[in-house]
């Protein structure tokens, strides 16, 4: 028989006791659900340095002698100092260094069988990796030679009885000693309802221990363990029986010799201790009894599309499987006929939290305005089936409408959002929110449903959500606000290079307004005399239409040979080219604008010669009249129904007069000089304006008394 044995272990180099302190049996803390105390071994009474030494005075003679915290070995029948003894490995134990360190010299066992200082020889139960943490035990489970039958085990009092007719689990991790002779499967569980003992083999030898009336002797494995390289999990499940009172567990070889199943390694070894297992992570956890009550919590009122959320528990037991299913029913949970109840898939162990997937992801079609009953149930190995249920309602959203989902202004103007409820509800229930969504922005009103009013300076989306104040459901939709920019004013350079006269040049801020339909612009000179009042105006005549970022350079204007007074048009807009002004002069630039949504809109520039090195002075104006009086689309309103194609025309292009009968045709330049008249002839009149200057046009067709106008650009 060997002495008690206190070894370490190495890993990837020595440990010492400054690397790790002893795990206090005070400082313990039991895990839930968990039956067993230190089942990880990582908790040990002596100090590290001394678990090395075994000498008289450490030797195991007693029950509370064993180093791991709440295991012990089994103590022998009757009392003798003779005893089994495990062994306890931890990393923090220093390696012995000399025979004496390692075993007890007095009687000639040493820990460290064969031990010697070089690290040569054979070790029959050398230190190997822990499985988890930093400490394990070992045990001999078959030895013959000097000590036949003789067993080793080792014992824990379990932290609560097992309770009868309730199924638990027992897992453990095992491991073959590298020099074993043998491998067997005969490691099982000894349940009992007191501590067992062990009896002596002629006196001297600790013998298996014998199962007691009302024990229970649990089979670990089915095969032989023959694994030296890493640990083998070893798990069984058992149901305690009635009347048992089950509260030590121990673990070992409880066969003899004769009937012990054995696998030949044929390793050089020890050959007392035959068979030799180290042991890890000993657990019983509960699984299951005769109840398992499931329950969920959660609204029981939800808007349709939100997260149906239940967060579940468990009492009585554990469970092994879990599935929910949905149903539609009546407020009193009673199914609607037809109706199909959908099942989720099956899960593992207790539910949890859980989401009812939405439709696209497999889940069940929930419609807003009824009733369903949602269901819980779970089940182990003990209990088949045990259910929960509980109706929830779907809150159907607030119905909103807008008197469009798009309005248009011009820059400057106003809009006005205008949400209002399409269900009949009562206005004072809901609450309306408007936020800027493209851009992203503020939110810019929250209240009761109202309308409001909004000034955006570029195109602009907001989003309405109106909210249930009753069942706090809400819907969301977008309003866009079209703006358009109608901004007429310009940027004004001026060219000093001549000491005759000076020139402009103009261009628009707005570059994109091209592209606005029914857009159009205009431009105006005029000079000033001191008092500000205009000496003359050039309205705009053709070739002052260009395209948009190509500057204007009024060219045609010679105010250095002509004398102009009132309104003057130009006879050649090629000479000069370019428009040349005079020094001591002043003069006022207008441009005015319009569009199919936006009225006119001007902005002026009025020019200033000084007598200074500047030269010019430019000052925005704000006094130049109103000169969309002087243009006929300030007045006019475009008929759409009006067919004119193509449009724009190089001059020659089509009206279709289909639904107009006798009609006279008016066409008007800008400058609201009547350029032809025409009286229908067919159904579709082709005019020929290719003598005209380029710009725009406005036709007006009168029939029956009644007059409708359009416009034309020529090109």
């Amino acid at each position: 028989m060997k002495k008690l044995k206190y070894l370490l272990m190495i890993m990837g180099g020595m440990l010492t006791t400054s690397n790790l302190k002893a795990q206090s049996c005070s400082g313990y803390v039991q895990p839930a659900n968990e039956f067993v105390k230190n089942g990880g071994m990582e908790f040990f009474s002596k100090p590290c340095a001394n678990l090395t030494v075994n000498n008289a005075s450490n030797n195991l003679t007693a029950v509370a002698g064993y180093p791991c915290c709440f295991w012990i070995n089994p103590p022998t029948s009757p009392s003798t100092a003779v005893v089994s003894t495990p062994d306890y490995f931890n990393t923090c134990a220093p390696i012995p260094t000399t025979n004496a360190q390692a075993g007890n010299s007095a009687n000639g066992n040493l820990n460290w069988q064969n031990f010697n200082p070089s690290g040569s020889g054979p070790i029959a139960y050398m230190p190997v990796s822990p499985h988890l943490g930093n400490g394990y035990s070992g045990f001999s489970v078959y030895q013959v030679g000097s000590q036949p039958s003789s067993r080793e085990y080792v014992s824990n009092q379990l932290v609560s009885n097992l309770v009868p007719n309730s199924t638990y689990q027992i897992s453990m991790w095992v491991r073959l000693s590298p020099n074993s002779l043998y491998g067997t499967k005969d490691i099982s569980v000894l349940l009992s309802n007191t501590q067992p003992s062990q009896t002596l083999v002629t006196g001297v030898f600790p013998s298996p221990i014998s199962v007691g009336v009302g024990d229970l002797l649990v089979p670990m494995s089915s095969t032989i363990i023959t694994n030296k390289a890493g640990w083998t999990q070893l798990t069984a499940n058992i149901t305690a029986p009635v009347g048992s009172n089950f509260s030590t567990i121990t673990i070992g070889n409880f066969k003899t010799n004769a009937t012990t199943t054995l696998s030949s390694l044929l390793p050089v070894g020890n050959v007392d201790f035959a068979s030799y297992y180290y042991i890890d992570d000993v657990s019983i956890k509960f699984l299951c009894g005769s109840t398992l009550i499931p329950s969920f919590t959660g609204a029981t009122s939800f808007c349709s599309g939100a997260p149906i959320n239940f967060t579940s528990s468990i009492t009585g037991g554990i469970a092994t499987s879990n599935v929910w299913t949905v149903l539609e029913t009546d407020q009193f949970g009673n199914a609607i006929p037809g109706a199909i109840e959908w099942w989720s898939p099956w899960g593992t162990g207790t539910a949890g939290n859980y989401t009812i997937p939405t439709s696209t992801n497999g889940g069940p079609t929930l419609q807003c305005g009824k009733y369903y009953k949602i269901k819980l149930a779970v089940q182990n190995a003990c209990v088949p089936w045990s259910e929960t249920s509980k109706i929830i309602y779907i809150n159907c959203p607030p119905t909103i409408k807008f008197k469009g989902s798009t309005s248009s202004i011009c820059s400057g103007n106003s809009a006005n959002l205008n949400a209002s409820l399409s269900n009949g509800g009562n206005p004072a229930n809901y609450t309306l929110t408007w936020t800027q969504t493209n851009p992203v922005g503020p939110v810019v009103y929250s209240g009761p449903m109202a309308s409001i009013i909004v000034n955006p300076t570029v195109t602009t989306t907001y989003t309405a959500t109106v909210t249930d104040n009753i069942t706090g459901c809400s819907v969301n939709l977008p309003w866009t606000v079209n703006v358009t920019n109608n901004d007429p004013s310009f940027s004004l350079s001026v060219n000093t290079a001549n000491n005759s006269y000076f020139t402009l040049s103009a261009l628009a801020n707005n570059q994109s307004a091209g592209s606005t339909p029914g857009f159009g612009f205009a431009w105006f000179v005029e000079e000033l005399d001191p008092s500000n009042n205009a000496m003359f105006t050039f309205t705009n005549p053709s070739c002052w239409w260009q395209a948009l970022n190509i500057p204007t350079v009024f060219n045609g204007i010679d105010c250095v040979t002509n004398t102009y007074s009132g309104a003057s048009t130009i006879a050649n807009c090629a000479i000069p080219p370019v428009g040349q002004f005079l020094y001591g002069h002043k003069y006022r630039i207008t441009r005015g604008v319009w569009s199919d949504l936006c009225p006119w809109s001007q902005s002026s520039i009025t020019v200033t010669p000084v007598k200074t090195q500047n030269g010019i002075e430019l000052v925005e104006d704000h006094t130049a009249p109103d000169f969309s009086g002087s243009l006929t689309a300030g007045n006019i309103t475009i008929d759409k129904s009006i067919s004119i194609y193509p449009n724009p025309s190089d001059g020659n292009f089509t009206i279709d007069l289909s639904d107009f009968e006798n009609a006279q045709i008016e066409i008007y330049s800008v400058f609201g000089q009547k350029v032809r008249t025409i009286s229908q002839k067919q159904a579709k009149e082709e005019i020929d304006l290719t003598g005209c200057s380029k710009g725009i046009y406005w036709v007006k067709i009168t029939s029956n008394g009644v007059e409708k106008r359009s416009k034309i650009i020529l090109e």
